[in-house]
C-alpha cells in the first residue's frame, strides 16, 4: 500500500458519539456505524468525544490557509495523538464524525489522520454510498483528492457500486474527474480502478489527462504494470503532451522511455511552435529520460544509453535555441543539457552566453560558471 503525508478524507457523515457509551437506543457508537452525506453548510454539528474536542480545540486555532492547516504543533499533534478516542474503530468513528462538520477546518482536521481501516469501513455499501457522495459534492481539493484514494478501496463490483463509480468518473465537474484520476489507484490497484483511470486519458479536459497519467505513472514506479500500456497508447494518440511527462521516468515500463524519446525528437522539430504549456515539460522529461538509476542505487535498471544521451541533447538544444519564443522552455533546457551531456553542454551554454535576451545571456553565463568549476 503506497502512503499519503496526509490522508484527507471528507464525507459528511452522521454518526454516534464515540464514547463507547450508549447512545439514543442504547446502541453503542462503532465505526461500522452507516453514514450519511450532508451537503449543507448549515448542517448540525456534530457530537464529539470530550478528549477528542479537547485535542481539537487547540489544533484549530491554527493558521488555516489555502484550505490546509498551516505548520502549527497542536495540528500535529491532532495528526498524531496516540489518544484511546482516536484509536482502531473507535478513532475511525471518530475522524467520521468529525467529517460531518459543515465548517471546513474540522474536516481538513480530522482529515489529517489515517483510518486505520478503510477498507473494512467502506466495505458496508451504506458507507461506501455516503463516500462516493461527498467525493463529488467535495470542495476542498486536498480532501477530494483522498476521498478519490480511499474510493479506491471500494470494492464497487461487489458492492454493486460500479456504474456510481463510472458515473463519478464521468461527472459534469472536471475538479471530481481530476482527483479520481490522480488518486484512485493511490491505496489500491485494480483492473477496475485502471479501466476507470485508464478511461480519463481521454478526458476533454487536458488538467484531467495529465492527472490520469500522474495516477497511473504511480502505479509503475517500482515494477511494470498495466499502466505502461495504457501510458504508451496514450502516447501515441492525440494528446501525447499530455502524458509524455509522466511517462519519461518509468524506466521499469519495457520500452517506454525509448518511445518518449521519439516522440519529444518529433515534436520538437519545429522548435518555433513550441509553448510555454508543453515546452518546459519536454526539458523536464529530457532530464528523465538521461537520468542514470545506477547513480541512485538502483542497479537493475540500465544506464541511459550514449545514444539516448546524444539524442535527448540535441533535442535540449532546440528548445534552449532562440528559435523557441517561450523564455521559461528555454531556461528549463538548460539543465537537460548539462544533465545529458555535461561536455557539450559547455560549447552550448557558451554560444547562449551570447544570447539576445539578457535573461537568458545571464542564466547561461551562471550555468556555465558553475559547469566549469566542476571537475
Amino acid at each position: 500500500m503506497r502512503t499519503l503525508s496526509s490522508v484527507a478524507l471528507s464525507c459528511s457523515l452522521v454518526l454516534a458519539a464515540c464514547e463507547g457509551k450508549p447512545q439514543g437506543s442504547g446502541a453503542q457508537a462503532s465505526a461500522t456505524a452507516s453514514i450519511a452525506p450532508s451537503a449543507s453548510a448549515s448542517a448540525p454539528q456534530p457530537t464529539l468525544d470530550p478528549a477528542v474536542t479537547a485535542l481539537a480545540a487547540a489544533a484549530l486555532g491554527c493558521k488555516f490557509e489555502g484550505g490546509s492547516f498551516q505548520s502549527c504543533p497542536a495540528a500535529d499533534e491532532f495528526r498524531r495523538s496516540t489518544s484511546d478516542a482516536l484509536k482502531g474503530e473507535k478513532g475511525d468513528a471518530v475522524v467520521l464524525t468529525m467529517l460531518s462538520h459543515p465548517n471546513e477546518r474540522y474536516r481538513v482536521l480530522a482529515a489529517s489522520r489515517t483510518l486505520d481501516n478503510a477498507s473494512r469501513l467502506f466495505g458496508q455499501k451504506e458507507n461506501a454510498e455516503a463516500l462516493l457522495t461527498q467525493l463529488e459534492q467535495e470542495t476542498n481539493t486536498e480532501v477530494r483528492d483522498n476521498l478519490a484514494a480511499w474510493a479506491g478501496e471500494v470494492d464497487a463490483q461487489r458492492l454493486g457500486l460500479s456504474d456510481r463509480v463510472k458515473a463519478l468518473a464521468a461527472s459534469k465537474n472536471p475538479k471530481v474527474r481530476r482527483s479520481i484520476g490522480y488518486r484512485f489507484l493511490f491505496h489500491k490497484d485494480t483492473p477496475f480502478g485502471y479501466e476507470i483511470v485508464g478511461g480519463l486519458l481521454g478526458d476533454a479536459d487536458r488538467d484531467v489527462r495529465k492527472a490520469a497519467a500522474m495516477g497511473l505513472s504511480n502505479t509503475a514506479n517500482f515494477s511494470p504494470s498495466p499502466a505502461c500500456k495504457l501510458i504508451a497508447d496514450a502516447l501515441d494518440g492525440p494528446h501525447g503532451d499530455d502524458v509524455e511527462w509522466s511517462a519519461s521516468s518509468l524506466a521499469r515500463c519495457p520500452g517506454l522511455q525509448a518511445k518518449v524519446l521519439g516522440f519529444l525528437d518529433k515534436q520538437t522539430q519545429k522548435p518555433a511552435g513550441i509553448t510555454n504549456d508543453v515546452g518546459v515539460g519536454y526539458a523536464v522529461s529530457l532530464d528523465a529520460l538521461c537520468d542514470d538509476p545506477k547513480a541512485r542505487g538502483v542497479k537493475e535498471l540500465p544506464s541511459p544509453s550514449a545514444a539516448t544521451r546524444k539524442t535527448a541533447f540535441d533535442i535540449a538544444a532546440r528548445l534552449a535555441s532562440k528559435q523557441v519564443a517561450d523564455s521559461n522552455t528555454r531556461l528549463a533546457a538548460f539543465s537537460s543539457l548539462e544533465h545529458c551531456d555535461p561536455v557539450r553542454a559547455k560549447a552550448e551554454l557558451a554560444k547562449l552566453a551570447q544570447d539576445a535576451d539578457a535573461v537568458i545571456a545571464a542564466e547561461a553565463k551562471t550555468k556555465l560558471a558553475a559547469l566549469e568549476k566542476k571537475k
